[in-house]
């Protein structure tokens, strides 16, 4: 063999052990890609209800049969193929959760919690499921409203290593049809700890000249409508409270009597209206400037009083029980602020002198927007939050729901002009 193929011989040998090494250094290295993680919540206060049984429809007679057949279970469908998804069930009484995931969707954990709900039972394909996490600090919740469930949405991913839930579904009953859970709701904006950020009017399209007093963080101040604190003031914001400037006296009621306090602290009992033994409990109170007179709301009824006189006035009954009360100078109007029934606000305008000219309704009803993240701060039900009127300027009124354990609260400002509502500041 001559020299030249030797030398090519060798350098196709080298070059050969060079590719075989490359190849082995891939097979080694080798790592299969990474799989997406999915973190799915759904939550039910109860298993099936027995008493649907008293109904007629047949869906329903239906639904009943199955009921009385399957006990409390409740059914969900994981279809999520390539997906490692991390399943959180809440329920406020124990059940057993049924779970069938689909080829290809591996369940990576499962999580259940509720007052009752962190005992249930689970079932992964017909198999008890033995490596159920317990979690006993979560509150249940079948509705994507309220405290409980933005308890869900700000805590439990940071928990589980999400940014945030990629679904939710819920009942307050289960049903025969399982809950599916085949797809995230990218979309679905109160599965995003931070959606009310998008919710905010800007600044430059808010009056500047507006402020109120309250008690936010702790702190009685003065604020403006971003929630920085302009000045410390000495007394909290009370609802049953009307400052007169002319007098330089606030007329408020201190849980006994209604009263006047001057500015040097003089305290004068005012006794109360004499159809009123002994003293209503007033919910409201307000001060109208243009006919110099102290407005308190008792027992679904609109009094006056005058502190020129010390005359009482029975103005009108109210068609709705009052959680604010304010005098809107500009329309020369009562306008009040009326507690939910079902999870609805309303705003009632109210003429001041004809008691017969019925009020002006504005419903919360036909706007379920109209007070962006109000129902977050709801804890017990969704149908009660505390809303309350803290000044009013012009066109426009200031209204603060807040949460004093969490801190939480939201800032809103009410057109009087056109009856819109624009969310100004929030804190989570």
């Amino acid at each position: 063999m001559s020299n030249t193929h030797a030398h090519m011989s060798a350098a196709r040998r080298l070059l050969l052990l060079v590719l075989a090494a490359i190849a082995l250094a891939d097979c080694a290295t080798y790592v299969p890609p990474m799989r997406e993680r999915e973190l799915h919540a759904v939550g039910v206060y109860q298993g099936c209800d027995k008493a649907i049984t008293r109904r007629l429809t047949r869906a329903i007679i239906d639904d009943a049969q199955w009921c009385e057949e399957s006990g409390t279970q409740v059914r969900v469908v994981v279809d999520r193929p390539g997906k490692d998804v991390v399943v959180l069930l809440g329920s406020y009484n124990e059940v057993q959760w049924r779970i069938e995931s689909s080829a290809d969707t591996r369940i990576e954990r499962i999580v259940v919690y509720g007052y009752e709900g962190s005992s249930s039972r689970v079932l992964l394909n017909g198999t008890p499921f033995d490596d159920v996490e317990r979690d006993t600090t979560l509150p249940e919740t079948f509705t994507d409203q309220g405290a409980k469930f933005r308890q869900l949405v700000e805590v439990v991913p940071r928990r589980y290593g999400f940014k945030q839930l990629d679904s939710f579904n819920g009942a307050y009953t289960a049903k025969r049809s399982a809950f599916y859970v085949n797809q995230r709701e990218q979309f679905r904006a109160q599965l995003r700890p931070d959606y009310l950020a998008d919710e905010v009017t800007p600044a430059d399209n808010l009056p500047r000249d507006v402020t109120f007093v309250a008690k936010l963080n702790g702190l009685n101040a003065r604020y403006d409508l971003q929630g920085s604190m302009l000045e410390r003031v000495g007394e909290s914001f009370d609802k049953r409270s009307a400052f007169v400037p002319e007098l330089a006296a606030t007329f408020t009621f201190d849980n006994h009597n209604f009263i006047r306090r001057s500015a040097d602290g003089e305290v004068t009992v005012i006794p109360p209206p004499v159809n009123v033994q002994p003293a209503g409990t007033p919910n409201a109170a307000a001060y109208d400037s243009k006919r110099k007179l102290v407005l308190w709301s008792i027992f679904n009824k609109l009094y006056s009083y005058d502190p020129a006189n010390g005359r009482w006035t029975l103005v009108r009954a109210l068609e709705f029980r009052v959680a604010g009360l304010v005098y809107d100078e500009k329309r020369d109007q009562y306008v009040t602020l009326t507690p939910p029934e079902g999870s609805n606000w309303e705003v009632a305008k109210y003429h001041p002198t004809n008691a017969a000219q019925r009020a002006v309704r504005i419903s919360s009803r036909f706007k379920p927007n109209l007070y962006p993240g109000l129902m977050d701060l709801a804890h017990d039900t969704i149908e009660w939050t505390s809303l309350e009127i803290h000044a009013i300027q012009g066109d426009d009124m200031v209204l603060i729901a807040q949460d004093q354990v969490s801190r939480k609260y939201r800032i809103y400002l009410y057109n009087l002009a056109n009856d819109t509502v624009a969310l100004t500041h929030f804190q989570n």
